[in-house]
This record gives C-alpha cells, sequence and structure tokens, in this order.
C-alpha cells in the first residue's frame, strides 16, 4: 500500500514568492505531495492556494506538476488525489482544479484526445491516463481546449490581400516584431489587457513575461511574428515559431505553431483577429511552411471559432475540477 509523505512549503515567505515571480521563475507551490510503492515511478503533484484564483463565488486550491504512472487505474494516483483534496479543503479551499502549475501562465490542461498529429513545438503533451486518473477520483471537465491544424496552401496565398486591406480599413498597420526588450513593455500592456478575461486568468509579473519572450527569441524567425498597430500604439499581434519538435524527429520543418493571438478589447467585433490570422497564413506560406498549427485553443474563445473556419482539430485537452465541500 502506498505511503504518503509530504514537504510543506506554506511557510515561503510572500517576499521570496515575489523575488521568484519577478525574476522569471516558476510560481513556488504552498505544498509538495508524493505517494512511493517502492517499486517503479512515485506519483507526484504541488498545490497551490494562496496564489490560486478565484472561480464562480469558489476559494479555488490548485492541483499541478503531476507525475505518475500511464496507468488509468493506477491506485497510487487516486490516493495521492484524495490526499491533495484534503489538504486543500483543510485550507478552506471549495473547488479543487487541475492540473495546472500555479496559474495559467505555467503547464497547465491534460490530454484527453489525442489524435494520431505527434506533438508539436511548446505543446504541454501528457498521457490521456492523467485525465482519466483524475476522472476515477471523481474530477470532472470545467474547460475544454483543442489545437487544429491549416493544410490548404492554396487558401493561405489567397488570403493575404483581403487581410490587409481590413486591417488598414481600421487604420490598422502591420509590422514585423522588434528586439524583445524593447518590445516586452508595449506587448506586456497589451496582453494583460487582452486576457483579463480570459478563464482563470492572474496576470503575469513584467519580469516573467519578459523571461519568458528572451526564452522563445531564440526561436523566432525574423519576420515571421506581426504586431498590429493603430496610430503607432499596439492593438494586437500574432506570435508564430516553427514546429522545432519536426527537426528533432529527423523531418524537415515544414510547420508553424501560432501560439498567441491576441486583439485590444475596443477593437473587438471588427474581425481584427481573423485578419490577422489570414495575414499569419499568408506570411508562414511566404516563409516556406506548407502547414500551421493554431495551439491550445479555449474552445469558447474567439480564436477557436476564427480557427474554426481554417483547421481541423488534431488534439483535444480539459482541465479538471471537482467541489470539495466542507
Amino acid at each position: 500500500m502506498p505511503s504518503p509523505s509530504k514537504r510543506n512549503r506554506a511557510a515561503r515567505s510572500r517576499a521570496a514568492r515575489s523575488r521568484e515571480a519577478r525574476s522569471g521563475a516558476a510560481l513556488p507551490p504552498d505544498l509538495d505531495l508524493f505517494c512511493t510503492t517502492g517499486v517503479g515511478e512515485d506519483t507526484r503533484c504541488s498545490l497551490w492556494w494562496n496564489s490560486a484564483p478565484s472561480h464562480d463565488g469558489h476559494r479555488v486550491g490548485l492541483i499541478g506538476r503531476w507525475q505518475a504512472p500511464e496507468d488509468p487505474a493506477s491506485e497510487a494516483a487516486e490516493k495521492l488525489l484524495r490526499i491533495a483534496a484534503h489538504e486543500l479543503r483543510s485550507q478552506g479551499c471549495t473547488l479543487a482544479i487541475g492540473p495546472m502549475d500555479g496559474a495559467t501562465w505555467q503547464p497547465y490542461r491534460f490530454v484527453t484526445e489525442p489524435g494520431t498529429h505527434p506533438p508539436f513545438f511548446l505543446e504541454p503533451y501528457s498521457s490521456p491516463a492523467f485525465a482519466a486518473q483524475f476522472e476515477r477520483a471523481g474530477f470532472a471537465p470545467i474547460a475544454h481546449y483543442r489545437s487544429a491544424l491549416v493544410t490548404d496552401p492554396g487558401r493561405l496565398r489567397t488570403e493575404r490581400t483581403n487581410a490587409l486591406a481590413h486591417l488598414a480599413s481600421h487604420g490598422l498597420r502591420l509590422r514585423p516584431l522588434g528586439d524583445v526588450d524593447d518590445e516586452a513593455e508595449a506587448l506586456y500592456a497589451l496582453t494583460k489587457c487582452c486576457f483579463a478575461d480570459n478563464f482563470l486568468y492572474t496576470p503575469l509579473p513584467f519580469e516573467a513575461f519578459r523571461a519568458q519572450l528572451r526564452k522563445l527569441e531564440p526561436h523566432l524567425v525574423p519576420g515571421l511574428t506581426l504586431v498590429a498597430e493603430q496610430r503607432d500604439e499596439p492593438v494586437g499581434f500574432v506570435l508564430m515559431v516553427p514546429d522545432l519538435l519536426q527537426q528533432m524527429r529527423g523531418e524537415h520543418v515544414d510547420t508553424v505553431v501560432i501560439k498567441t493571438l491576441a486583439v485590444h478589447p475596443r477593437l473587438s467585433g471588427r474581425g481584427i483577429g481573423s485578419a490577422l490570422v489570414n495575414r499569419a497564413h499568408g506570411l508562414a506560406r511566404e516563409h516556406g511552411f506548407r502547414r500551421v498549427i493554431h495551439a491550445l485553443m479555449h474552445e469558447a474563445n474567439p480564436s477557436s471559432r476564427i480557427s474554426a473556419h481554417h483547421g481541423t482539430t488534431i488534439r483535444r485537452y480539459a482541465l479538471f475540477a471537482k467541489p470539495l465541500g466542507s
């Protein structure tokens, strides 16, 4: 029978947490848990409650950094999730959500429908067994996500002119992303504004945002990431990176991943997001890419509705929740 152990980090000071967040480090957990059977892989997770977002009147506790055997019926996984729920309840949480490593700007979601497409660059790929383990422990999906693949190169070429004309009609011009340190402050302000209403959103500290941009910079193709400006103010951007996992598999890199699409809320409902995606498609084709992946879209977000006009779903994911009661 697995024996539970835990190491409590709740005593870490708020000042220490703040320093780590400003430095771009991952948000430190309030508690680490693990179960061990003495044979095979340990089952581990971490919990967050002090910094977790609220949801629908609940005090939320997060379960993340999930590590378990790839067995849907794992007894150790079920036991650890039961312990995690008990710990979160003891801290006053009324809803457990997972997997989420402290915030949506860290890895979260489990794969639920893997499909046949191999993992792509920057995708938080996971075994579908993990989703089954959460469901077996009484969790149910609280949000659904998908990734889609666009494979129509003819359409990528023909959309360019219409996209540019539509953007120009709203007084927008496009330019390539410049040096990330020069761009970071303006893009940070834009993302905070654009994503404020996203599901379970919590603001990313500026230094962490800049650290993420710096980490991505070596993988960016010059001219392939676009910024939309209106009267010299950034009001949207689309960030694309090549699927470098193709190269690791010994394949020719012919696919680009749209990682982030952002449009200022004051421009919502005007087709700006669609125009940015259309122009991104054309730009990908001009750079020699034959396929585009629209990555990790919440199914209720505008980006998913935009993608539905272009691509075929290749993977589905979910975030799970369990009421904790009193």
